[in-house]
């Protein structure tokens, strides 16, 4: 697959989808967060849950919007910390996690990864950018 079609959703688009995270995935402890095959977290290196999901509009054009995940350290220390998602697609929620089959961007801390249009995908953390093959259809997996 050569890099997804963006479709730009609006946040009525997006409503539906940040409800379902909110009613299946709401403080349901996690401990890995991979952007396409990048462990961001390691598995259970730390735990994370969600504690909010809302839809954000698009500073630039309001009528496209973004999702925007909070989520807290599972100790419940500390502030909470955001994961952004433009454009997601095929959410799916499962005993293993939750799973995006598809995004333009993805964001959490100084990490940001999105497809690229000969597939695979490209990442930047603070220590570097740098593209990876593979990755097609596992944009991001909060993994259990």
């Amino acid at each position: 697959m050569k890099g997804l079609p963006v479709s730009h959703p609006s946040a009525a688009e997006l409503a539906p989808l940040a409800q379902q995270i909110r009613t299946h995935f709401l403080r349901q402890t996690f401990g890995g967060i991979w952007f396409w095959q990048f462990a961001v977290v390691r598995p259970h290196d730390q735990g994370h849950c969600v504690v909010d999901c809302q839809v954000v509009p698009n500073e630039a054009d309001p009528s496209r919007a973004h999702l925007v995940l909070s989520l807290q350290h599972a100790s419940g220390q500390g502030h909470a910390a955001t994961l952004a998602i433009w454009d997601p697609q095929g959410l799916s929620i499962d005993a293993q996690g939750l799973r995006l089959t598809g995004a333009a961007r993805l964001r959490f801390g100084g990490m940001e990864a999105w497809p690229e249009a000969q597939g695979g995908y490209r990442i930047r953390t603070p220590q570097g950018e740098g593209h990876f093959p593979g990755g097609e259809g596992r944009a991001l997996w909060l993994q259990i």
